[in-house]
């Protein structure tokens, strides 16, 4: 995603149809080719039916059927409708497939012609001797494929696109532009705001992650920081509670509220508050193999960062990558010297300024914490966990995925932090 150039890209416009000669067609663009194919076939297939069900002699039926030269061939056969049906899908294939034309004119088209000629085959066809079922149902799925063509590319299709297009084109500062590649070195894992050596002492850093810029106003920035806040009152109240959940795991202790469908996290390492909170949370995407990519949109203020995350697949490709609009907050209190870090999904009026990513699924993440507090020994991890996949995925099979997937992340975090004693230990 971050080495992807948009430098070149354009808005679309009636003005400028060919607009799509670099770039991967979009999934939208994809389906909707897919059901003018599919429209041909069907069109074809009841076509079939209504001629194999004229008589016994189908064969020479079907001759009949196809001789275009027959004087009576408008009022004895439905082949024209498939020829039409053939015509309409070549035309919109060519336009939308080869030349990837951004405008909704062709199909308008030819969705006009469909209506007109199928009007004027009812008028000559349907007499006392044709009026089968399959007959009918070959004349009335020309005519609704080709309305349901006109509907779904402008209102569908080429209205995505534009959206996808206008929050990623490169332009004055009101779009979302890149303005930092991937970082490669431990120096450049740093949270969008640089803080200085004094203040980074006891002040959270937020998310290591790769850079973005998304444009926000005031309003939106003030959405933000309220929501964070909202969030980190609520995350509060849920933990309090927690320890009266239902126990999946004793060791290490994960329970789960089937009310909130969250899962609680408990955990000792033998490390600093300090390090074990660089570990998990600052360097979460180093270790974390759940995580394919981390990017930080905004940053609100010293604690708030508004970030975009993106997952790998998880039950075996069962789930497909999803990605999530996150406002985290970090807080850090000196004197019980804890730290408190909360995110949750944004709100609509901001997440869907982030055009989601062609073969991923925008996921939702509700009140999700990570606490960090010392102990006897070393330190407490505490995670909370309530995210929603957005799939028809059995509730019994998230369930212990999720519980198998917090076991090994316990397991990763240990294993990240026995690895690098020097700067987390």
């Amino acid at each position: 995603m971050a080495n992807v150039s948009i430098q070149n890209r354009r808005l679309p416009s009636i003005h400028q149809p060919l607009l799509y000669d670099d770039h991967r067609m979009s999934k939208d663009r994809q389906k909707f080719l897919i059901i003018c194919v599919f429209d041909f076939a069907f069109a074809t297939l009841l076509w079939l039916l209504s001629t194999v069900t004229k008589g016994d002699d189908w064969p020479g039926i079907f001759i009949r059927e196809i001789n275009i030269f027959e004087p009576h061939f408008l009022s004895i056969s439905l082949f024209d409708i498939v020829i039409v049906c053939f015509l309409r899908m070549t035309v919109l294939l060519i336009c939308f497939a080869w030349l990837r034309l951004n405008h909704w004119l062709p199909v308008a088209i030819t969705t006009t012609i469909t209506t007109l000629y199928v009007i004027v085959k009812v008028l000559f066809f349907f007499k006392k001797d044709n009026g089968s079922l399959p007959q009918y149902l070959t004349i009335l799925a020309a005519f609704i494929n080709a309305w349901v063509e006109l509907w779904l590319l402008p209102f569908r299709v080429l209205a995505q696109e534009r959206r996808n297009d206008e929050g990623s084109i490169e332009s004055p500062p009101t779009d979302i532009t890149v303005i930092r590649g991937i970082h490669t070195t431990d120096d450049e894992f740093r949270s969008a705001l640089e803080l200085s050596s004094d203040e980074e002492e006891h002040h959270p850093r937020l998310l290591s992650t790769n850079q973005m810029y998304l444009k926000l106003t005031d309003s939106m920035r003030s959405e933000c920081l309220q929501a964070s806040l909202a969030v980190e009152t609520k995350a509060r109240e849920i933990l309090a509670d927690a320890p009266n959940w239902k126990l999946l795991c004793s060791s290490p202790e994960i329970r789960y509220n089937d009310r909130l469908n969250s899962y609680y996290l408990k955990k000792e390492y033998f490390c600093s508050v300090k390090g074990l909170f660089d570990a998990s949370w600052k360097d979460n995407v180093v270790w974390n193999s759940q995580v394919k990519n981390a990017f930080i949109l905004n940053t609100i203020d010293n604690c708030t960062e508004l970030v975009r995350i993106i997952s790998e697949p998880a039950m075996n490709g069962y789930i497909a990558s999803r990605e999530f609009i996150d406002v985290r907050r970090v807080t850090f209190d000196k004197e019980r010297d804890t730290y408190f870090c909360t995110y949750a999904s944004i709100g609509p009026s901001i997440s869907q300024k982030v055009p989601v990513i062609d073969g991923l699924v925008r996921g939702h993440n509700d009140v999700c914490l990570v606490k960090i507090s010392p102990s006897d020994n070393g330190s407490i991890f505490e995670f909370i966990m309530n995210t929603d996949v957005k799939g028809r995925i059995p509730k019994m099979a998230i369930r212990t995925t999720t519980k198998s997937f917090l076991c090994g992340y316990v397991e990763s975090l240990q294993k990240f932090i026995t690895q690098n004693p020097a700067k987390y230990v």
